[in-house]
């Protein structure tokens, strides 16, 4: 696997351990929600990195698929959800609101964006990076 490649990898889970730093030291404010959010991560990177490393093609396609769109479509869910709820948000102006959205979606996916793409290479395309 390219050093990059791993590099993002590491970025993205710790990102993903600070984003849910609270949820996992306050009791009071872990959710159903949060729980499901962080097994979505996993499943994601799961599958990304079914597309780089050979050992976890070992796991049935089918598991790896269901698993790899569980996270997409908890992914895309969040991402309404979080989104609805800023642009309710009275604190914020019209421009505020399309501004939180918008830049909220754009970082989401420019985040996530290569989860997305090597899961789906590994998990529907069944095209691997060459090892």
């Amino acid at each position: 696997m390219p050093i990059a490649v791993s590099a993002y990898f590491a970025i993205y889970i710790t990102f993903c351990l600070w984003a849910h730093y609270d949820d996992f030291t306050n009791r009071n404010s872990a959710s159903w929600f949060a729980i499901v959010e962080m097994a979505s991560n996993v499943f994601l990177l799961l599958a990304a990195l079914s597309f780089w490393l050979p050992s976890l093609r070992a796991i049935p396609s089918s598991l790896l698929f269901a698993l790899f769109a569980f996270g997409c479509m908890v992914f895309f869910v969040q991402g309404i959800v979080v989104g609805r709820k800023h642009a309710k948000d009275q604190g914020l102006s019209s421009a505020g609101k399309v501004f939180t959205v918008f830049s909220g979606a754009v970082l989401g996916v420019l985040v996530t964006g290569p989860l997305l793409y090597w899961g789906w290479q590994s998990t529907v395309r069944i095209i691997h990076a060459e090892t």
